[in-house]
C-alpha cells in the first residue's frame, strides 16, 4: 500500500477508485471529480506503469495491489476503506466498476456505505475510452488513434544504453534505451518526440530486431536536426504515427538512404501533428 502523496489519508473526503493504467480521457472525468486517487495495481498495468500515473495526476495518489484487496467482500472492503481514509464520504467511480470476491460486488453494493458519483461510458468516434482499448490500438501499431483516446501521445520511459556505435559514423547519431514496463509498439519506425535532460526534439524512432547488422533487438531513436551532446541516464519518447515496417537491407548504404527517407516523413507528420494540437488548442 504506496503512497506518492505528501497529504495525509485522514484529509481525503473523496475519492475516485480504479486502475487508472493510461489516465486517458475517461480517466481525467474521474480524476476531475475527486480530491485523490486510489490506485489499484494490476499484472498488466503497462500503459502507464507504477508511479508513472503519478505524472499526468496534480492530486494525491495512493497505491494498492489488487492481490491484496480482491478477496474482500462488500463489507470488508466498505471498512478497509473507512480505516485507510477515516474522513472518507464520497467515492468516485467509472460505470462499469465491479470489486471484492469474484468480482461480486458493484455499484449498488457501494453505495450503502458512502455516496457514490457514477462516471458515464466515455465514446470518442463511436469508440469507448478503456484502457483495454488503448492496448489493442497500441499493439496494432495504431498509434494516431490510440492518442486520440488518452488525450495525449503515447509515451515510454527507458534508461541510456550503449548502442552499436556505427551510427554516429556511417548512419545517423542515435539514443539507445532499455525499457521495462511500458507496452512496446510493435516492430517498426516511428514518428516520435523524445525529451531529454527536461527539453523535447523531433525525433524518429526504431523499435525491433536490427536485421541490417547485429540481429539484436533495440529500441533507438534518432534526434532530428539537433546535435545532443550530452544525454543524460533516463529519455522519454512520444510516439504519434507509425512510418513504416521493419524490413532488412543489403547493405548500409541502402539503409542510411532508407533512414533519410523515414526522417524526412517523421518530418511531415509532426509538422501536421503541431497544426493538429494547435487548432484543436485555439478552438477549445
Amino acid at each position: 500500500m504506496k503512497s506518492t502523496s505528501t497529504i495525509s489519508k485522514d484529509s481525503i473526503t473523496s475519492l475516485a477508485i480504479g486502475g487508472f493504467d493510461g489516465i486517458h480521457l475517461a480517466h481525467r472525468e474521474l480524476i476531475r471529480k475527486a480530491q485523490g486517487l486510489m490506485i489499484v495495481s494490476k499484472y498488466n498495468s503497462n500503459l502507464t506503469p507504477k508511479e508513472y500515473r503519478c505524472k499526468f495526476v496534480n492530486k494525491p495518489c495512493f497505491f494498492y495491489e489488487l492481490e491484496k484487496i480482491k478477496k474482500f467482500d462488500c463489507d470488508e472492503f466498505a471498512k478497509f476503506l473507512k480505516n485507510e481514509f477515516p474522513s472518507l464520504k464520497k467515492v468516485v467511480v467509472g460505470y462499469d466498476f465491479r470489486y471484492g470476491y469474484k468480482r461480486a460486488c458493484g455499484i449498488d453494493d457501494l453505495k450503502s456505505y458512502f455516496e457514490v458519483e457514477v462516471v458515464d461510458e466515455i465514446l470518442l468516434e463511436g469508440v469507448s475510452v478503456h484502457s483495454g482499448v488503448i492496448r489493442e490500438l497500441i499493439s496494432n501499431g495504431e498509434i494516431e488513434k490510440a492518442d486520440k483516446l488518452l488525450g495525449r501521445a503515447y509515451s515510454i520511459e527507458g534508461n541510456v544504453i550503449k548502442g552499436q556505435g556505427i551510427g554516429k559514423n556511417e548512419l545517423v547519431p542515435t539514443v539507445n534505451i532499455s525499457v521495462c514496463d511500458f507496452l512496446l509498439p510493435p516492430n517498426g519506425v516511428y514518428a516520435t518526440k523524445c525529451s531529454i535532460n527536461n527539453k523535447v526534439y523531433n525525433s524518429v524512432t526504431f523499435i525491433g530486431i536490427r536485421e541490417s547488422t547485429d540481429g539484436c533487438f533495440s529500441i533507438e531513436t534518432h534526434i532530428i536536426d539537433k546535435e545532443i551532446k550530452s544525454v543524460g541516464k533516463n529519455v522519454e519518447i512520444f510516439f504519434y504515427k507509425k512510418i513504416r515496417d521493419n524490413k532488412k537491407f543489403n547493405s548500409l548504404k541502402e539503409l542510411k538512404e532508407q533512414i533519410k527517407k523515414d526522417i524526412k516523413m517523421a518530418k511531415e507528420i509532426l509538422n501536421e501533428t503541431f497544426h493538429y494540437f494547435y487548432q484543436n488548442h485555439k478552438q477549445g
